[in-house]
């Protein structure tokens, strides 16, 4: 490219001042060069290694062989075309140095290459979580179409499924981190992370051109590398846009194997609107942190240390928080966030808040026909049941007499979130510690007040 520029240059000069290159064959032959000519992946103009000049060089040659159809289209004379093929060396040369010369899919070919994700978590607050990070990163690392899937993130809301899967993924190259509020064509919203002007991405065939465009630049080169596409969906979205949203990443990962596709569902029990294709789905749902896991956390934040074996108070205090509260990633965050000091307010606050969310449920009435699965009297039910039950909670089984199937129960859960439908066991739980604690104060007060309808629906009288 560079000798090419250099050697072609003074020719251009001349032709165009004696008029052997007119300006409507300038454009024309500029317009040809910059919108039908076949594209070439451009190389990073910035890098300094001998092999990237080489890569650069031989885009050049490439480019340039391509570009003189179009700068010699229609010209007879010899010398029209040997000043076609030195002008398509110049622009060749060029567009291998100069980046705004590059069309929006090579740059978008390089931005995919360059993508990183970003883990803000500092390094000392990061808990081991081994099984799940395993099985996230043994999904990154197989070929792509082995198996051909998708993988879908699931859990509780603040269980920590996107720090994990962030982590897992910290240390590649190529990925793409995105967020669907169900707004917009999903190939859209991928191509605008690449940050590329011009950029026109409107289905995974065009999407997937770009990427095999960065396949063929990595260096080293893979032919069998893929880059990764972290796509969380948000809270809020509708089940129809959940459903589009994962049929779309299936047709990019499974049909066009153009990328590793994680999908991290905000909502715990939003899978029931995924297509039905368990052949092509693999769900990892995210716990809370084991009792073990919160206490290292806790330790790695410097909160509630005991100052030593005979401080049982701030054991205490630990204890009093786990058994309340929980272990939740989010909820042990918002404790150490408010400060030692206010540990009791906090927990008030995750009482009432619990109170709150029970109290929804158990007076929850239908409004429409897709939610019609159950009434307050059923919920009153579960939530008996509930309380007779251990942390494994109440299998599905034993609910058909009163309650609907959990995808259509989970539609009510998502708004009131006291109970959650835990998939990996097809158990009914309740959504956290403080959700317990305040169905056993209700259970109490009921018990006090002589409120012997609630108690006789709840099955404790």
């Amino acid at each position: 490219g560079a000798s090419r520029l250099v050697t072609g240059a003074p020719a251009m000069l001349r032709a165009v001042r004696t008029g052997v290159c007119g300006p409507t064959r300038r454009w024309a032959a500029h317009a040809s060069l910059s919108s039908t000519a076949p594209r070439v992946a451009v190389p990073s103009p910035t890098a300094q290694s001998g092999t990237r000049f080489n890569q650069c060089f031989q885009w050049a040659h490439t480019r340039q062989a391509l570009a003189t159809q179009a700068w010699t289209a229609g010209a007879e004379e010899p010398t029209q075309r040997g000043v076609g093929v030195l002008a398509a060396g110049v622009m060749a040369g060029l567009a291998a140095f100069i980046p705004g010369l590059g069309c929006p899919e090579d740059k978008a070919a390089e931005a995919i290459l360059a993508s990183r994700v970003s883990v803000y978590t500092p390094e000392a607050e990061i808990i081991d979580r081994s099984p799940a990070a395993a099985a996230v990163v043994e999904f990154l690392d197989a070929t792509i179409g082995d198996p051909a899937a998708y993988m879908v993130v699931e859990g509780p809301r603040g269980s920590g499924k996107t720090t994990l899967v962030e982590r897992a993924a910290a240390n590649r190259d190529g990925v793409i981190t995105v967020t669907f509020n169900g707004q917009g064509n999903v190939f859209e919203t991928i191509a605008g992370r690449l940050g590329v002007d011009g950029l026109c991405v409107r289905d995974e065939h065009s999407l997937t051109e770009i990427i095999m465009k960065a396949v063929e630049l990595r260096d080293p080169h893979d032919p069998l590398w893929r880059p990764t596409i972290l796509a969380e969906v948000e809270r809020g979205a509708s089940d129809s846009d959940v459903n589009r949203v994962a049929k779309a990443l299936k047709r990019l990962c499974v049909d066009c194997r153009a990328a590793h596709v994680v999908i991290l569902l905000s909502e715990a029990n939003a899978a029931f609107a995924l297509p039905a294709d368990p052949f092509r789905q693999r769900f990892l749902w995210v716990e809370d942190f084991t009792e073990a896991e919160a206490q290292a956390y806790l330790d790695a934040r410097g909160f509630l240390v005991p100052a030593g074996p005979s401080d049982s108070a701030t054991e205490a205090q630990r204890r009093r928080l786990f058994d309340e509260v929980g272990t939740r990633l989010a909820a042990l965050s918002a404790a150490v966030s408010g400060g030692e000091e206010r540990l009791e307010s906090f927990i008030t606050a995750c009482q009432l808040g619990a109170e709150k969310d029970l109290t929804g449920l158990l007076r929850y009435r239908p409004t429409s026909p897709e939610v019609a699965c159950a009434d307050g009297r059923a919920f009153e039910r579960l939530v008996s049941e509930l309380l007779k039950h251990g942390e494994e909670g109440v299998p599905r089984a034993t609910t058909v007499e009163y309650l609907a199937s959990p995808a259509d129960v989970s539609k009510v859960l998502r708004e009131h979130h006291a109970v959650l439908y835990h998939m990996t066991s097809d158990t009914y739980r309740f959504y956290s510690p403080a959700h317990r604690r305040a169905a056993e104060r209700r259970c109490r007060g009921a018990r006090s007040g002589w409120d012997w309808g609630l108690l006789s629906r709840m099955g404790l009288s």
